[in-house]
């Protein structure tokens, strides 16, 4: 059994390409609903987000997350926790 604490901030997720230092390219969206709702029966869905400050501050966190991984080039897809300041976490 996992069990997490819940996180109220909304959820994100960022998909991308890792030039094995930098994030050379990225798209984040955000959730619509829960992954938890819709395993009650609520739809899922995302839209991506254009705030440039935001996804400046997924890019950061991108970038800090996969150099603790690889240095090599790598494609990724990350879930994000995103608050209403711009700060991204995992």
């Amino acid at each position: 059994m996992l069990v997490q604490s819940f996180d109220a901030r909304p959820i994100h997720h960022a998909d991308g390409v890792l030039d094995g230092t930098r994030v050379t390219r990225l798209r984040l969206s955000r959730y619509v609903n829960t992954c938890l709702g819709f395993r009650e029966g609520t739809f899922l869905g995302t839209v991506e987000v254009d705030d440039p400050a935001v996804v400046r501050a997924a890019e950061r966190a991108a970038t800090a997350y996969l150099a603790a991984l690889t240095d090599a080039p790598t494609p990724f897809h990350l879930e994000l926790f995103i608050g209403p300041a711009g700060e991204a976490g995992p």
